[in-house]
């Protein structure tokens, strides 16, 4: 038969790092070493099973063998055999007698014959006496222990061969928090989060320690298990597990998902494998064989600092002396007394009696199988769009968000409601279950709008095609209150509106165009490079391929596509364009359109033509064919304010986190060929974040 040592951890979680290595440094020590193990047992041993000593306790001196006789006037020593007086002596000053080493009952008679005093009698018979105790020894046993410090010595001996461990499935993880500051009896946190790692291992597989062919006596198994059955925790206090000893052979082991790590030191590389490939060396600490344990500990253990922290002067030859009188049980078990901070303090390299073992881990334990997706659960209310209204607490008037900072504030939204939800579902994260993005645009659109056109922003809108789920809903719902940029109060936002979108009552109405009420970035350059001389690739391709993504047109001959740019003065481009209609006048060339140093091009893009919208953010702008080229000067953005101000596309926010939106922005004028749902859309870059929104047209 075989021992088998497991321990099941019932959190999940194995907070276990490497010898001398903090655990901000990311690293976890698994598969555990056999070192650790050891002194998890002596650790619960001390909780009231085992009286431990101290690492470096020594013998006691036996104490002086003197008695003080008064009024004896000399030591007489007629008839007493020449052996027999060197071993008692008396001192006449101090009228003391000193016994150097135990008499024979004939050396003692012979002394008792020579004094024929009742006190000397009496003084001899106390030394005598004092001599037949036993010698006091160093880690004595405790009668009252539960596990005797000598059999908890011997059980840790029988253990301290490197095991063979099998490994469950195990996948990393980690937190951050907090350390906290004990000041004038308050607690104070830390101003930086520590980074701290675990390994991740399923609650009902256990972690195993085997060693083949290792039966222990009565005595040692029914310790282990005492001490198991003891052991709340392993590795950190974090830790909590539940350990236990039982018989297995080796044929039983490696059922189910587990792993064998095999220590190559003792056993050898795994046979038909291959380094890196197959498995990976871990460097860990085991316990020094018989031949070495004794050499380094009473080389070592007597140079180390004492329990106080000072240098060893006089009893470093004493302690010597008693280690190598020792056996290598005790010198072990004085190994594992002691703390891991004096090995680190005296310098060493690993603690005493530890040398460095490798063990092989297959590469099979780390590969974790990404979690399926899960079928989405029935909900008892199918809510698909959200709808805000902002303001701020301050005195005169609201103090909201410019239109400009769009993406910023879509951002800034998502996060929070990240936040409530705690674990946010594919609608809120955008991901799915198994990590990878949403490419069917059912997830959540995320979209501030300016509904009065004052250049401020005073709605929003959360648009999820798929639904919310119950737990989004009610973070939805949840959320009060947001945090602006540069100083400007806190936003409150109030919700007006929640429900699917067949409740909503504007986007049931029909509309057939619809204008950008934010710029539209394209997701991809549209320049060839420098092969190509600079040509510009068509827009519209890019646009109609989003629209159709989105299921609004089905061919792309379903919509038209106008640009809106502002430039001209409305009433003098209409007075030009009905004299080049009534052949009057040949099309312009604006000298703008070239610069005098170089040669003109030999085409021009021609004129655009006036936008129908007299009133609105786009009133006076006009229209041109998107894959044409600029004459020099048009502006591109949108008047606010009652057309009192004009808002550059370029002057909006292109930076969420560490994502930047390239290129230049554009307004558009979508047309479908049928009268659609006034329901907003998104395309473009960062769609789902209020750039490239569509909202319908108003004249």
């Amino acid at each position: 038969m075989s021992l088998t040592i497991s321990i099941r951890f019932l959190t999940g979680r194995a907070h276990l790092h490497p010898w001398q290595t903090h655990h901000g440094e990311g690293r976890v020590e698994w598969p555990p070493s056999p070192w650790r193990l050891l002194r998890a047992l002596v650790a619960v041993a001390g909780r009231g099973i085992t009286t431990l000593p101290f690492p470096d306790e020594i013998a006691p001196a036996r104490p002086d063998l003197k008695r003080s006789i008064e009024g004896m006037p000399s030591l007489r020593t007629r008839g007493v055999p020449a052996a027999a007086k060197k071993k008692l002596s008396f001192s006449k000053a101090s009228q003391t007698l000193c016994l150097k080493e135990r008499l024979t009952h004939a050396e003692a008679d012979a002394w008792k014959a020579a004094n024929p005093y009742q006190s000397f009698t009496d003084a001899l018979d106390q030394l005598q006496r004092m001599t037949s105790t036993p010698e006091p020894s160093a880690l004595a046993d405790d009668d009252s222990d539960s596990i005797p410090l000598s059999r908890l010595g011997d059980l840790l001996y029988a253990l301290s061969a490197p095991p063979r461990i099998w490994l469950p499935k195990t996948n990393g993880g980690h937190t951050r928090q907090y350390f906290p500051i004990h000041e004038s009896g308050t607690v104070i946190n830390t101003g930086s989060a520590v980074f701290d790692t675990f390994a991740v291992v399923p609650k009902n597989r256990p972690l195993l320690f085997h060693w083949p062919g290792l039966e222990l006596d009565p005595h040692k198994e029914q310790d282990l298990k005492l001490l198991l059955s003891r052991m709340t925790y392993f590795g950190r206090a974090e830790s909590w597990c539940q350990a236990e000893a039982q018989a297995h052979e080796s044929s039983e082991l490696g059922k189910g998902e587990i792993w064998e790590c095999v220590c190559i030191e003792d056993h050898g590389s795994p046979a038909g494998k291959q380094e890196y490939r197959d498995y990976l060396l871990e460097r860990r600490l085991a316990a020094l064989p018989d031949a070495d344990l004794p050499t380094e500990v009473c080389a070592l253990l007597p140079r180390t600092k004492n329990t106080d922290g000072n240098t060893r002067r006089q009893d470093a030859k004493l302690l010597k002396s008693t280690l190598s009188a020792e056996p290598p049980q005790t010198l072990l078990l004085r190994c594992l007394l002691r703390e891991s901070g004096q090995d680190i303090k005296d310098g060493l390299e690993r603690p005493i009696g530890t040398r460095w073992v490798h063990y092989a881990v297959p590469r099979e334990v780390f590969h974790v199988p990404k979690p399926q997706p899960r079928p989405p659960q029935a909900r008892a209310e199918n809510v698909q769009l959200v709808r805000y209204t902002l303001n701020t607490a301050s005195v005169h008037r609201a103090v909201l968000p410019p239109v400009t900072d769009t993406l910023l504030l879509a951002g800034r939204f998502r996060d929070a409601i990240m936040a409530l939800c705690g674990q946010p579902g594919p609608a809120v994260s955008g991901h799915e279950l198994d990590g990878s993005p949403g490419r069917d645009h059912r997830h959540a659109f995320w979209w501030p709008i300016d509904e009065d056109n004052d250049g401020f922003i005073d709605h929003f809108m959360v648009f999820a095609p798929g639904g919310f789920s119950d737990g989004e809903s009610r973070a939805l719902r949840r959320l009060t209150r947001l945090r602006q940029r540069g100083g400007r109060p806190d936003l409150l936002v109030t919700p007006v509106f929640e429900g699917n979108v067949a409740g909503y009552a504007p986007w049931n109405e029909q509309c057939q165009s619809f204008v950008s009420a934010t710029p539209y970035f394209c997701p991809v350059h549209l320049t060839h490079g420098r092969k190509r001389g600079g040509a510009i690739r068509p827009i519209s391709r890019y646009i109609i391929e989003e629209l159709q993504e989105q299921k609004l047109i089905r061919a792309p001959k379903d919509v038209l596509l106008e640009e809106i740019v502002f430039d001209y003065d409305s009433r003098q481009l209409s007075t030009v364009t009905r004299a080049i209609k009534a052949g009057a006048i040949g099309e312009p060339v604006h000298p703008r359109q070239y610069f005098p140093v170089i040669e003109p091009p030999p085409t021009f893009p021609p004129l655009p033509r006036l936008n129908g919208s007299a009133v609105g953010r786009y009133s006076g702008a006009c229209l041109k064919d998107p894959d044409r080229g600029y004459p020099f000067g048009l502006s591109i953005g949108m008047l606010a304010d009652g057309g009192s101000r004009f808002i550059r596309a370029m002057s909006f926010v292109r930076r969420r986190r560490n994502k930047t939106v390239r290129g230049f922005g554009r307004a558009f004028r979508v047309t479908f060929s049928t009268r659609l749902p006034a329901k907003l859309f998104a395309v473009g870059d960062q769609c789902h974040f209020g750039l490239g929104l569509f909202i319908p047209a108003q004249d």
